[in-house]
């Protein structure tokens, strides 16, 4: 995986493997992915890795709302609309 070679030096990857193996260790997401890409990660630890970044992805594409979806709001039209019954 060349771009991964690229964006991040072996002093970087070793550095993310010991932040990772430290007690509570977290890495972002980016990070992580770098060392499942590096060859010298161990492979108990590149398991663990993914169950990271598998808890870390949004499972669901995110939509942006309509001005009257937005939570504890309801607009005048929709108040009218529930009176009126329509």
């Amino acid at each position: 995986m060349a771009s991964v070679s690229e964006t991040h030096t072996q002093e970087q990857l070793q550095e993310y493997l010991h932040c990772w193996q430290l007690p509570g260790g977290r890495l972002a997401p980016d990070q992580a992915r770098a060392l499942l890409a590096w060859d010298r990660t161990p492979e108990g630890e590149r398991r663990a890795l993914k169950a990271s970044i598998r808890a870390t992805e949004q499972q669901v594409e995110a939509e942006p709302l309509a001005p009257n979806q937005r939570r504890g709001h309801v607009s005048w039209l929709d108040r009218i609309k529930h009176l009126l019954g329509i």
